[in-house]
């Protein structure tokens, strides 16, 4: 018999922990791959989102479609994402069967896909060459990476752009304050009732500053076959929160400046514009002033939504001291989803799919806070005010704080021109088969 030739020799080569700038690397890369697989779920037809349903429609092993969900179920869990993910080559079968099975309009977000998954493959590649190897690089990296911008010089910097926004818009703000609360729709299960305050607390300006609007972005778009239906073609469209006021542009005057400044609104089916038509530096009796509005709308009910996520943002338009970004969700909802917080870039696109988000997303984003249950947690130094303000919009919408779940992104100069996300993920569609 022929002798057997020699096997590949072992990899004798030490394993390094991964250095700061291969870390960045490897996430960079995890969050957009992260980011599209999402994206991949979202494309399926009904019944195709979980593993089983998607094995068959692809017609590939379920292993794959399996490992593919469970790594999109949540939020971005950091690099140990990468334990998770199949291979290159299950990933490739993917969006190859993709293309196959899905009509051509989604062609371009399959490749976008595949796009994502050649940089992860690369990155893979530059690292370690295998992906089992690089897993073993990040079990040799036991300390902590250390922070690629360190805590003090990132205050810093975030004070000087407030210092620089102002100087270039003329406004600034001590504090940019919004609160939303989400609740089940009585009637209606495609459907959530939902509710805000936002404002802006101790406004000021100079004569040559630039208007003061306010833009509140509508993520419910609807499709033709909606506009037909009555109930959701009012998803999204904004309301006054007391029927007292005639529009929701209206300020509500107890929390806001005396006399009241007039607003001017025109909403669009994709966002709100607010515009403060009366102040000016011939009222500089009134500075500083506080100026609070208070609106309604039902939303489209991300439980029945593809994808299954609710996104909310706070969107610093004019620089801030600090920023209170408060969300209420009634415990039947929250009990059902995974929370997160992300902050990127304001861009043209800014309203871009979730898949194409890593584009945009920063860096050091700050801490999500859980509130809990009620009312007990919500004093903040920079608003006084605020457990009245938010005992007014629950009582509003004749709700109980004691059945809600708070959060709260809290930040000293917020990143001017910069969207804060918070997102809440119900995963991907029940897989009846199990």
């Amino acid at each position: 018999m022929p002798r057997r030739g020699p096997g590949r020799p072992p990899d004798l080569r030490p394993i390094l922990p991964l250095s700061d700038d291969e870390r960045a690397l490897l996430d960079r890369a995890l969050r957009r791959i992260h980011e599209q697989l999402k994206s991949f779920v979202a494309m399926m037809p009904p019944g195709a989102e979980h593993a089983s349903g998607m094995a068959r429609f692809l017609d590939i092993e379920r292993t794959t479609c399996q490992r593919v969900v469970s790594s999109v179920e949540g939020p971005f869990g950091g690099l140990e994402l990468i334990s998770r993910l199949p291979g290159s080559r299950g990933l490739k079968m993917l969006t190859k069967a993709a293309r196959r099975r899905l009509p051509r309009d989604k062609h371009e977000r399959i490749s976008a896909v595949a796009a994502g998954i050649e940089l992860y493959e690369t990155t893979v590649r530059r690292l370690a060459g295998s992906q089992s190897r690089l897993l073993r690089r990040l079990d040799a990296s036991i300390a902590p990476a250390r922070e690629a911008l360190d805590t003090a010089a990132h205050d810093a910097a975030r004070r000087a752009l407030f210092d620089a926004a102002a100087g270039v818009t003329g406004r600034w703000s001590e504090l940019w304050l919004a609160a939303y609360l989400y609740r089940p729709h009585e009637s209606d299960d495609r459907l959530l009732r939902h509710a805000r305050v936002n404002g802006l607390i101790r406004h000021e300006w100079r004569a040559d500053a630039v208007p003061l609007t306010f833009h509140s972005f509508n993520n419910n778009r609807n499709t033709p076959a909606e506009d037909a239906d009555e109930a959701m073609a009012r998803a999204g469209i904004f309301e006054p929160l007391f029927a007292r006021e005639e529009e929701p542009a209206h300020l509500l005057e107890e929390f806001s400046a005396k006399p009241v400044p007039i607003v001017a609104s025109k909403q669009t089916s994709e966002y709100m514009v607010q515009a403060i038509d009366a102040i000016s530096d011939s009222t500089a009796s009134w500075r500083p002033v506080d100026l609070m509005f208070g609106s309604r709308a039902v939303v489209k009910n991300p439980m029945r939504m593809n994808p299954r996520i609710e996104e909310c943002w706070g969107l610093i338009n004019l620089p801030a001291r600090a920023m209170v970004f408060d969300v209420f969700l009634h415990q039947d909802i929250a009990l059902r989803c995974i929370p997160a917080l992300d902050a990127h870039l304001w861009r043209p696109d800014f309203a871009s799919a979730v898949g194409d988000r890593w584009q945009t997303r920063l860096g050091n984003t700050p801490a999500l806070t859980l509130l809990g249950r009620g009312l007990e947690r919500i004093d903040t130094r920079w608003h006084p005010r605020h457990p009245e303000l938010l005992s007014m919009l629950f009582d509003a919408e004749g709700a109980n704080p004691s059945e809600y779940v708070g959060f709260r992104c809290a930040v000293e100069h917020p990143l001017w021109r910069c969207g804060y996300c918070m997102s809440f993920d119900f995963g991907a569609a029940e897989d009846e088969s199990r």
